[in-house]
């Protein structure tokens, strides 16, 4: 038996997770070990696996995801499923009334992800997409700096997040079936920076033009490096780039007309 991870006393939000993988347990032990939140259940396809991440937080594992809806001991939900699965987790916990946390991408369809939203809004329920970096100081930094003027009107982003890693890709990012390659996986990340940045200086973060530029995939038809170049109707130009092949850094840089701010570990 596994000893339980308690924080001292058991505090914060009560957490539901689904999904108990590597990522999971990240974020678990993180949240009991600050104080802010406990793990109260468990809801994963795996049971020995369920079981053990339960264990180890002294969390309740439900075998089916109907049990696991009918309880009331916890408020809200991380999702940490593999890609494809997020939507119909999200679903659930949206019609259960549950506080919604879900690991990017939310879902790998626009129009899914627009239904979820619109469920969420018109049932009341908070539903977060885990794009961790954003709460970071220096994200909060960045904002404060574009919204006071101190670079004047931005007119382009560049933002890029690469690390040479493909010989070494897990199956989850290598198989299709999965949602794999690497524009689900670390791609959104820079697209994400270039829509919080048009939104600091006033915009609905509408693209007028994408422009799709060059790219390469795996023999079995997963992207391994992709970029774009996205034209904002505020006028804001994003130069965004993503690889598995390519050291790009993690990087964001905000040019203005009146200065530039580079984010070097953005991410």
């Amino acid at each position: 038996m596994v000893s339980p991870i308690q924080s001292e006393p058991r505090s914060g939000l009560r957490w539901g997770v689904i999904g108990p993988g590597e990522i999971a347990d990240v974020f678990a032990s993180a949240c009991v070990a600050s104080g802010a939140g406990q793990i109260t259940a468990v809801l994963g396809r795996n049971p020995e696996r369920a079981q053990a991440f339960a264990d180890r937080y002294g969390a309740a594992r439900f075998a089916s995801g109907e049990s696991f809806w009918n309880t009331d001991i916890f408020d809200a939900v991380y999702v940490a499923t593999p890609h494809p699965m997020h939507a119909q987790f999200v679903r659930e916990a949206i019609l259960a009334g549950k506080a919604v946390l879900c690991e990017k991408p939310l879902t790998v369809d626009a129009d899914e992800t627009r239904a979820l939203c619109m469920l969420a809004k018109d049932r009341g329920v908070l539903l977060v997409e885990g794009w961790m970096y954003r709460t970071h100081p220096q994200i909060q930094e960045l904002v404060r700096l574009i919204q006071s003027g101190s670079i004047g009107k931005v007119m382009r982003v560049r933002a890029s997040f690469g690390v040479q890693c493909a010989d070494v890709l897990p199956e989850r990012i290598l198989s299709p079936e999965l949602a794999g390659g690497v524009i689900y996986d670390i791609g959104g990340y820079p697209v994400s920076a270039a829509l919080l940045i048009d939104r600091c200086m006033g915009g609905s973060m509408a693209f007028k033009r994408i422009f799709n530029e060059d790219h390469s995939r795996s023999d079995r038809g997963v992207e391994l490096d992709a970029a774009c170049t996205i034209e904002f109707e505020q006028g804001m130009v994003a130069e965004l780039a993503c690889s598995f092949e390519q050291d790009l850094g993690l990087s964001i840089e905000v040019l203005g007309d009146g200065g530039t701010i580079r984010l070097v570990n953005a991410f």
